[in-house]
């Protein structure tokens, strides 16, 4: 089932530092968004329908206070899946605006309140200084919930004048996992809820960009005796690599502690915020400094 309305979307004040399409602004495009991830698609009980979607697609011009937008609502994954099928061409196209309406129909499919009222602030915002994502946009696109640490659980930190000042991490097992260069200058402390995913596949927040590290064996985190010299492969979509790089993670016991200094590539740093003390052959690939 499948039900569409044409919308208008000014931009939330938590979108207030998004910076500006890369389209020229004074044509008409068309565009899609991508389908939001099975997590944020909420359900409607006592109504008699099972899940809920909103997908985006930009059929207008930027203008200063928004986008001039159509609003996909669908009732079934079967009709959204094929939907958005239809459209990846048009979401694919290096000149489309796609990261910006799958955004909105987070958004949309969400519930603005509903993600400012996972935050640590209320008033919390989803692109930071710089234009650049905060940890609580990365959290709501991996795993559903907009909290704004990477630890697991909750950290009570007592009372702030008259309210209770509690810090929330996850609360479950991400389907993906996340490694941060920030664990290794011990900025933050990643949780075992991104550490030990459900599929061997971890987003790496290193540097001033993500990309993204994982496994073809897709039991590597279930079975120990997988974990004592094993591949990983790499992937940064800003690097026009024309193949993920192979990397061979040797976690043999008895190794003893590592030396690192400033020439110590910082995926390796990342990599040893969960494997501790392992060492990495890059397979003949230039390592990444």
């Amino acid at each position: 089932m499948l039900a569409t309305r044409h919308l208008r979307i000014d931009i939330p004040k938590m979108l207030n530092d998004l910076p500006p399409l890369p389209n020229n602004p004074s044509l008409l495009h068309t565009h899609i968004s991508l389908v939001p991830a099975p997590a944020l698609m909420r359900e409607e009980r006592g109504s008699g329908v099972s899940t809920r979607g909103d997908l985006v697609e930009g059929r207008g011009r930027k203008e200063s206070c928004g986008w001039i937008m159509i609003e996909h609502t669908f009732m079934d994954r079967i009709t959204m899946d094929s939907f958005l099928r239809s459209r990846l061409p048009s979401l694919q196209d290096g000149s489309s605006s796609g990261c910006i309406q799958f955004l909105l129909s987070v958004l949309l499919t969400k519930g603005v309140a509903s993600i400012q009222s996972e935050m640590d602030e209320s008033n919390g915002h989803l692109i930071g200084a710089h234009g650049y994502c905060t940890q609580e946009l990365v959290n709501l696109l991996l795993t559903g919930v907009a909290v704004s640490n990477v630890f697991d659980g909750e950290v009570d930190m007592g009372s702030k004048g008259k309210e209770k000042l509690v810090l929330r991490g996850l609360n479950k097992q991400s389907e993906i996992g996340l490694l941060s260069l920030f664990e290794h200058y011990q900025s933050c402390m990643v949780g075992s809820n991104y550490k030990d995913p459900v599929y061997p596949i971890w987003v790496i927040c290193s540097e001033s960009h993500f990309s993204v590290l994982f496994s073809h064996q897709r039991w590597l985190l279930e079975n120990p005796r997988l974990q004592r010299r094993f591949d990983l492969h790499y992937y940064d979509g800003l690097a026009n690599q024309d193949e993920a790089i192979r990397l061979t993670i040797d976690n043999a016991e008895g190794r003893g502690s590592l030396v690192e200094d400033a020439l110590t590539p910082p995926l390796e740093l990342c990599i040893r915020t969960k494997w501790r003390s392992v060492t990495v052959s890059w397979n003949g690939s230039e390592p990444i400094l």
